[in-house]
């Protein structure tokens, strides 16, 4: 199944509004036209891993959506984040530049002892 049809199949079952089908539409339309005029190979997709024992995320986006996309991120996820010194909008910012390869953040933070320490990864690949 292609991206346009993974858009209109989650507009369809009503995950995404018109709207943000819509802007889902473009960002993939200029993903594409920036991926095949971009010859030195430069990062395409951000990847986000948050792992504890309340949050489980594993996303793998392209660049251009993962403004929109960050929207869909658990509030749980985003507060654990934020409570670590990471804000999910200055990494955003980073995508209007040149990404560098490889990982942003990589940290574990462990709450007690008795739960399971909560993982955040992420990279650009």
């Amino acid at each position: 199944m292609s991206d346009k049809e993974r858009i209109m199949l989650m507009f369809k079952e009503g995950k995404v509004s018109l709207q943000e089908a819509l802007q889902l539409l473009e960002a993939i339309q200029n993903s594409d036209v920036y991926t095949s005029s971009n010859s030195k190979g430069a990062a395409k997709m951000l990847r986000i891993a948050i792992d504890s024992e309340e949050v489980r995320v594993k996303v793998n986006l392209p660049v251009s959506l993962a403004r929109f996309a960050a929207h869909f991120i658990p509030p749980e996820a985003k507060e654990q984040l934020s409570a670590q010194g990471i804000e999910i909008s200055g990494l955003l910012d980073m995508l209007k530049n040149d990404l560098p390869e490889g990982r942003l953040v990589d940290m574990e933070v462990s709450e007690s002892e008795s739960k399971k320490p909560t993982q955040v990864v992420i990279e650009v690949v």
